[in-house]
């Protein structure tokens, strides 16, 4: 055999390996491309699902503003936060409700779900604050306070004038969340 057809089946060896590792790149895409269409898939048909709980939990919230019956307003949003659990403003919603119904426990516990769900969100920890303060325990509820502000300091800004701390405007350890 002479050196021109060596090195011919040399580079005919390292064409055919070459290709034979492209077929085998493509194909591996082919069957990732086909898992990632599948789950794209899995992820739509899940979030579709996930809006329309959301919207039924919603609808139910905002339907049970308009209602003035307590126990009727409770038994909605209970459905509502049973429906979709992470709804926005499920669990503040049924703390109110159960503030007006006189159970105060009950509507700490919701408020604590709402922080629960929505960690980041001043309002779960205001109410919750809120409701201590409306139980009697002033110090849980400056506690509370405190933890809005250092999640959001733009919380701060919202309590000089807040009428649900009216109760403790003037307490020392009150002004002082605002040094």
């Amino acid at each position: 055999m002479s050196d021109y057809s060596v090195i011919t089946s040399v580079l005919g060896v390292c064409v055919t390996a070459i290709g034979v590792l492209f077929a085998m790149l493509a194909l591996f895409e082919y069957i990732r491309l086909r898992q990632l269409r599948q789950e794209m898939k899995n992820f739509m048909i899940q979030a579709g699902r996930q809006m329309n709980l959301t919207q039924k939990a919603s609808h139910k919230i905002l339907a049970s503003y308009q209602i003035t019956d307590n126990q009727q307003r409770l038994a909605l949003l209970k459905e509502a936060v049973t429906i979709y659990p992470q709804v926005f403003n499920g669990y503040n919603a049924l703390g109110y409700a159960y503030l007006s119904a006189g159970s105060t426990m009950e509507a700490i516990d919701s408020f604590k779900n709402a922080i629960h769900f929505h960690p980041d969100d001043k309002a779960g920890y205001f109410d919750l604050a809120h409701a201590f303060l409306h139980h009697g325990n002033k110090e849980f509820c400056l506690d509370y306070l405190r933890q809005a502000i250092r999640i959001d300091p733009t919380a701060k800004a919202d309590l000089p004038g807040n009428p649900l701390f009216k109760d403790i405007l003037t307490e020392p350890s009150y002004q002082a969340l605002f040094k």
